[in-house]
């Protein structure tokens, strides 16, 4: 009976043990296969430029069917190898131990193709997965052969443990019609409170059915100096209406005075809070060396510089004498940095999508200015102290040639912005700009201003992705919408580059490293005036680091969004920002099984 009993105990001991052994071994597996399979899509967005980079080919290596590891020598599945190896599953025909990788594009088989998302839409996802729609998938599948103790006794000597996991380079909308992304310690304008995002002074109501996203956590007075996340000082209103402003961590508002901060309000987890254009870098320039336009003087003169007709694509500076030559010496012209003014009416416009490239920065005085769909560069000023990069007057028009062309795209910088070599090569007169070489423009404030007066009008319609030209593929993919963009190296927070995220290296997200830009510079200010007069329509982006004064007077309605750093809103006038302007589109590693 003793024997029996014994024999019994044994048994279930080693029940026990095979079990646990079991459970621990898959677990183990589990966290392998998903490490492995996140690593190898990781890297192949790594090194993905566009979004034919997800195709199958070098960059994002497929398997149709699942192969082992010990047959896969290099590349981004690779990486699922190494990472399944890290976690203690290394692939052996001998050992106990097998890793196999399988993955693919949206191509065909074995992607399937259903009509199972919304309202029917088609989508593409791995056939291990549900309806995710994905652009290109891996799949890890782990295996460990296991000793029985329990089971022995039966004649099973081994038993088999299995994972598997995919992860899937998928799409995502971000949504939102104001984001925030300062945090608590980021400076930003002089004599503004570092860690207040939103300052409202005067008596604007500020509407935002798309939501708020606010970055900073700071919440108020440990001490009295303490700042809030969001500040009304006055009677101004915000209103999210049906939607929120999100918070991040303990982030909180404050009014001081009669105001008011409605809809709801909420706490979001910190993925929440990142760069929406992070890890897209900047919007190219064109590879094509464009003709140069010397101005005489600066003033422009659509008769003399563009034949009386439209002011084609090239390079826009000014030129003048040498001002070192002497008064009565044949002097040459030089390239003088001055600003390019514009006071009489002009239309820029080359097809269907031009390029129109400025030195010295743009003054409009009271002009009619037609912008052409395509990407205009202001490139630096000589002495930012004085000049602006761009900046008009108040009963100017700036407006659009058409609401339903290619678009356009402003993109506010200095002469290093990448890509603008080979251009500054192009300019044959010496320049006279500034830098060791005399070849430097430098960044500048921006102001865009639309007066009350019946004279003044801007209309800017962004980036239209369904009509810009074939061969614009990154500004389809990664800029669709964008109006307004300014370099994220005009910040006082550091971005790397070409990957254009917050460079982390020096104390994490929420301590990152200083920009190259330091107060109190006002470089990486942009000043905008909402009236009735004025109808933007798409994305004005400035980096984290950046800052918008925004001056509402009247009423303002339209479809923008406004990404920055901080906001300071100033005036008496109603803004509502819509919500409707398209959807920021993403695209992210995730674990998708």
């Amino acid at each position: 009976m003793v024997t029996f009993a014994m024999f019994v105990l044994c048994g279930m001991l080693g029940l026990v043990v095979d079990l646990g052994w079991s459970y621990f071994v898959r677990k183990s597996a589990q966290a392998a296969a998903d490490a492995a399979a996140l690593a190898a899509v990781s890297a192949a967005k790594d090194a993905a430029s566009e979004l034919a980079d997800y195709s199958c080919g070098v960059k994002a290596q497929c398997e149709a069917t699942p192969r082992y590891c010990s047959e896969i020598a290099g590349g981004n599945l690779k990486a699922a190898c190494d990472y399944a190896r890290l976690h203690g599953f290394a692939d052996s025909a001998q050992g106990r131990q097998r890793v196999s990788v399988q993955a693919y594009d949206r191509s065909g088989p074995p992607t399937v193709t259903q009509s199972c998302g919304q309202e029917g839409a088609t989508v593409t996802h791995a056939p291990t997965t549900g309806c995710v729609d994905t652009y290109y998938w891996v799949t890890v599948r782990v295996e460990e052969r296991i000793p029985q103790l329990f089971s022995a006794m039966l004649g099973n000597v081994e038993g088999t443990v299995s994972a598997r996991a995919t992860a899937a380079v998928a799409q995502t909308m971000i949504q939102g019609s104001l984001f925030l992304l300062n945090r608590e310690m980021d400076p930003w304008k002089t004599h503004m409170e570092d860690g207040i995002d939103l300052y409202v002074g005067g008596t604007p109501e500020v509407t935002v059915p798309g939501g708020i996203i606010i970055s900073s956590a700071a919440h108020g007075p440990a001490v009295p100096q303490d700042p809030w996340a969001g500040f009304i000082s006055g009677s101004g209103v915000v209103d999210t209406v049906d939607s929120y402003t999100v918070f991040r961590g303990l982030g909180h508002e404050a009014i001081s005075g009669g105001g008011s901060w409605l809809g709801g309000k909420s706490y979001g987890g910190e993925a929440e809070f990142d760069d929406p254009m992070k890890g897209k870098g900047q919007p190219p320039l064109t590879s094509t060396v464009l003709p140069r336009k010397g101005i005489l003087g600066g003033t422009l003169n659509p008769a003399r510089d563009c034949g009386g007709g439209d002011c084609p694509s090239a390079l826009y500076y000014a030129t003048g004498p040498d001002p070192g030559c002497a008064p009565s010496a044949s002097c040459s012209l030089v390239a003088t940095g001055a600003p390019i003014v514009i006071n009489s009416e002009v239309t820029f416009k080359d097809g269907t999508f031009g390029d129109f490239y400025f030195f010295g920065g743009v003054g409009i005085g009271q002009a009619a200015v037609h912008f052409g769909p395509g990407r205009y560069g202001l490139f630096g000023v000589q002495d930012p102290s004085r000049t602006p990069l761009f900046d008009n007057d108040n009963m100017a028009q700036l407006v659009s040639t058409s609401s339903s062309d290619a678009g356009r795209i402003f993109i506010l910088s200095d002469t290093q912005y990448p890509g603008l070599r080979d251009q500054l090569a192009a300019i044959p007169e010496r320049k006279v700009w500034g830098g060791a070489n005399k070849d430097q423009l430098l960044f500048s404030r921006s102001s865009i201003k639309s007066g009350n007066n019946a004279e003044s009008r801007v209309e800017l319609y962004g980036l239209n992705k369904d009509l810009l030209p074939v061969n614009e593929t990154v500004l389809k993919e990664k800029f669709n919408s964008i109006v307004v963009w300014q370099d994220q190296r005009n910040s006082y927070v550091k971005y790397t580059s070409p990957e254009g995220e917050v460079d982390l290296s020096c104390g994490g997200l929420n301590k990152p490293c200083a920009g190259d830009v330091r107060p109190p510079s006002d470089s990486p200010q942009l000043e905008l005036w909402a009236t009735p007069n004025s109808h933007f329509e798409g994305t004005i982006y400035q980096p984290r680091g950046a800052w918008t004064v925004l001056q509402a007077a009247g009423d303002y309605i339209g479809p923008l969004r406004i990404i920055t750093g901080a906001m300071e809103l100033q005036g008496s006038g109603r803004l509502t920002l819509t919500g409707d302007a398209p959807p920021i589109i993403r695209y992210a590693a995730a674990l998708i099984e």
